[in-house]
């Protein structure tokens, strides 16, 4: 397996290193006490000017004394290929730049037609390879399987006389070429044949010889298929499960219908469509209303408490990204049976499952404390937007899906930090 792993080095390789992409270095020692060893990899954007020493960090600057300002930094090699990646990982709240850097990158104008010829190229080499090597593996399989054959060839040649054809498919032969209106009595002839052969394939045995060849090879038969069955319909399963995954990969280009979201993905259609079916319909989309972004008006733990109190009869949508990538949300509606939690990274959907209200929100919250919870404990979201905590399964329904670790499922993470939130109402 070493060839695939070394294989899959080139498929998933970010775009960013494609062939395409011309990569340019400049090498600077980090001069940061202790850190002579390691050379600049970032450049600090933090408008803090007083928290930091130098804006010219290594990856132990942001892994050290500057980790709470690791969503404060471009990639300095990246930007060196393109201006435009200066704020590509940041998440500026409430900042007019940081908001066109989002939209420009949302669009993926830096990949080029040759970027995804690479991609498919390299779909298609390891595709191609791991159709091969399962080849291989499956004949060396079969080969086994044969084994067991040789085994029980005696037992089934000593049964098998009775199914013997041959005769039979001699008069068949004589009869069909006898045309589609064959004389009564050739019709008759061949009917008694077939009755003669039908009624020694339910005869009773009663040769003792035949009922203990029949007993061993059913020992022989289970004592291999214990360690090894054939299951050919397999081959075609994997061949429907390939087709899938090519339809999903076409829709590499596929409109968004939920506009209004800058957080969003694709599988918020579904979501939508879980809420109201009616949402399969762009124009009812059209109509979600957006009550606040962070991305516009910052992470203010004040301005969502208020929307919380005013909306508190209304069916609000929430969409949040966490620091590290993962893009989760709720539904939470007057009527309770229908909120629901959901994953857009993972794409899964989490229904209510006992008649609870969800949402609880500290109308007392101060900027060091707990804002409001999804769930009992589903999802806790801090006024810091730091801290944030999620465990899932209290008061939302998560069978369907095999979920290893009920804390860091749906963020990635035990505590988590919120980078950005949309409410919506519906």
């Amino acid at each position: 397996m070493a060839l695939v792993q070394a294989k899959n080095i080139d498929l998933h390789l970010p775009y960013q290193q494609l062939p395409t992409k011309k990569q340019k270095k400049i090498t600077i020692h980090c001069l940061e006490y202790g850190h002579s060893d390691q050379k600049v990899e970032y450049i600090s954007l933090t408008p803090e000017t007083d928290v930091i020493k130098s804006r010219l960090q290594c990856i132990k600057c942001i892994n050290g004394p500057y980790s709470h300002f690791r969503q404060q930094v471009a990639v300095l090699e990246e930007v060196l290929s393109d201006c435009m990646n200066v704020m590509k990982h940041t998440h500026f709240q409430g900042n007019f730049y940081q908001e066109f850097s989002n939209l420009y990158h949302s669009l993926k104008f830096d990949i080029s037609k040759d970027d995804i010829k690479f991609k498919c190229a390299t779909i298609r080499k390891q595709f191609l390879y791991l159709i091969q090597e399962f080849e291989q593996d499956l004949l060396q399989n079969y080969d086994k399987y044969q084994e067991l054959y040789d085994k029980i060839k005696q037992q089934v040649d000593n049964l098998k006389t009775v199914f013997d054809f041959s005769e039979l498919q001699g008069h068949l032969e004589n009869y069909a070429k006898q045309g589609p209106n064959p004389p009564p009595k050739s019709q008759k002839n061949i009917n008694n044949v077939l009755n003669d052969y039908v009624k020694k394939l339910h005869e009773e045995v009663t040769q003792e010889k035949k009922q203990t060849d029949l007993d061993s090879l059913k020992t022989k038969i289970n004592e291999f298929t214990k360690k090894s069955c054939f299951h050919i319909h397999k081959l075609d399963q994997g061949m429907e499960n390939i087709q899938n995954i090519i339809e999903e990969m076409k829709k590499t280009f596929s409109p968004n219908n939920f506009t209004q979201s800058q957080l969003s993905n694709d599988y918020i259609s579904e979501v939508l469509k879980k809420i109201d079916k009616d949402y399969v319909d762009f124009t009812k989309v059209e109509k979600i209303k957006n009550l606040y972004s962070s991305i516009h008006e910052g992470l203010k733990y004040d301005v969502v408490l208020n929307h919380l109190q005013k909306e508190e009869s209304s069916k609000l949508l929430f969409i949040f990204k966490c620091s590290n990538s993962q893009i989760f949300g709720a539904y939470i509606s007057p009527t309770l049976t229908s909120s629901l939690l959901f994953s857009l990274s993972k794409e899964q959907i989490y229904t209510l499952k006992i008649n609870k209200k969800p949402l609880k929100y500290n109308k007392d919250a101060n900027d060091n404390s707990e804002l409001f919870s999804l769930g009992d404990q589903d999802l806790i979201i801090q006024s810091s937007f730091t801290k944030c905590r999620s465990k899932l399964g209290s008061l939302f329904d998560l069978s369907g899906y095999s979920i290893a670790n009920h804390e860091m499922h749906l963020a990635n993470a035990v505590e988590f930090e919120i980078v950005a939130l949309e409410i919506f109402k519906l």
